[in-house]
């Protein structure tokens, strides 16, 4: 899977297209879960299946089962996030055309970021 960078708070992001044919950006590192319908997490698996989960974390003296493994949406953990929701470009900072789907629509930047 292809590394990008978001514009907006430089982490490294993976696009991961969702079932339903959307780019979602995720976290790069992915996450271990455990199945959890009322889970607070939500993991996008890499055949773009979205699911509700628990983050489970390894290691400690106690390991805790792993139902498997995906990745965190960038909407969870980008501090800019708000800025993005709702206008289909994803939190990749620039725009749509940061998607490996990319299409040229000359969407405006914003511009609080630069500064």
């Amino acid at each position: 899977m292809k590394i990008y960078k978001c514009k907006s708070c430089g982490a490294d992001i993976v696009w991961i297209t969702t079932t339903k044919g959307k780019q979602m950006p995720c976290d790069a590192a992915a996450v271990k879960y455990q199945n959890n319908d009322r889970g607070k997490d939500v993991i996008v698996l890499e055949n773009g299946e979205v699911i509700k989960a628990s983050v489970v974390k390894t290691g400690g003296l106690v390991e805790p089962l792993v139902d498997g493994t995906g990745y965190t949406s960038h909407f969870a953990t980008c501090p800019y996030a708000k800025y993005h929701r709702g206008r289909g470009d994803g939190c990749g900072g620039g725009g749509i055309n940061d998607s490996p789907s990319a299409t040229n629509r000359n969407r405006p930047r914003l511009q609080h970021r630069l500064r």
